[in-house]
């Protein structure tokens, strides 16, 4: 058994599972979430604008109250949220986190820019990428830190990480805590490396599932060759919803930012154009 459930509600909709034995680099503190909104996001391409803002908000509100206890320990002026833009601003973790706990989180920030390295793959023959940073700001002291991003390679948190680390060790970091609405194995594994190097203690929580990596580098699959680690009902609902290889999320910024073009481009996928 590669998850076992170790917390619910009691009206069972959300639930938190642990990972175990999954045979991958990654702490022992990796969740699975499951959640009412997560599934709207991940099994409605469809989903944009005001709806999918609400759901990614629920979702993260639903991430708070299942690490209620262990967020608690901290005071709420030690809570702290770095923002990889612009993916994690769709998270909604700080106004998530005064839903729940009636106080926002001190945010840092890194612009980051993730892009393919033209003619360059990996040993499994995916597209290699490589990020540019092109700006931080670095000024919120706290002693735990929440990380809200898509996670498909894993080198845009893994990059942030490395430049906000530093600093903020230096300045009373003990803990980081990343949620990821939809990550892959192979990203969860590069982000737990850097945690490992800068010997930070992690939390990890995907939703629903940790997704595989598809042939292009990019695309979170349910269904491709690269097989999730989820629960049953999930594996049923996904090959009911995705065709073999198709992405799960879609283009994160471009469906938050630009609905309508990310719909066009949703329709065109679909269309194999």
């Amino acid at each position: 058994m590669l998850v076992k459930k170790i917390a619910e509600t009691t009206s069972k909709e959300v639930a938190l599972y642990q990972v175990l034995s999954s045979g991958l680099d990654i702490p022992e503190s990796t969740f699975i979430l499951k959640c009412p909104a997560l599934e709207e996001i991940l099994f409605n391409r469809n989903l944009v604008s005001g709806d999918l803002q609400k759901a990614a908000l629920c979702s993260s509100k639903a991430f708070f109250e299942m690490f209620a206890d262990k967020i608690q320990k901290y005071p709420s002026g030690q809570r702290v949220e770095l923002v990889n833009l612009t993916g994690s601003l769709y998270y909604y973790l700080s106004g998530a986190h005064m839903k729940v706990f009636e106080n926002p989180l001190f945010q840092n920030f890194v612009g980051i820019r993730r892009f393919p390295v033209k003619g360059y793959f990996d040993d499994n023959g995916r597209q290699v990428f490589e990020t540019d940073i092109c700006y931080t700001s670095f000024e919120s002291e706290g002693k735990i830190c929440f990380l809200g991003d898509t996670i498909a390679t894993g080198i845009s948190v893994a990059d942030s990480l490395r430049m906000y680390l530093p600093w903020a060790q230096g300045h009373g970091l003990e803990e980081l805590v990343i949620f990821s609405i939809c990550g892959s194995k192979i990203g969860a594994e590069r982000i737990h490396k850097i945690c490992k190097e800068y010997q930070i203690p992690v939390t990890m929580v995907f939703g629903l599932g940790i997704l595989g990596l598809g042939e292009d580098g990019t695309a979170l699959t349910w269904n491709g060759h690269d097989k999730p680690i989820t629960i049953d009902e999930y594996y049923t609902k996904a090959n009911q919803t995705y065709s073999h290889g198709e992405c799960a999320i879609g283009d994160w910024g471009l469906r938050n930012r630009n609905p309508f073009m990310y719909l066009l481009e949703r329709k065109k996928e679909k269309l194999g154009i």
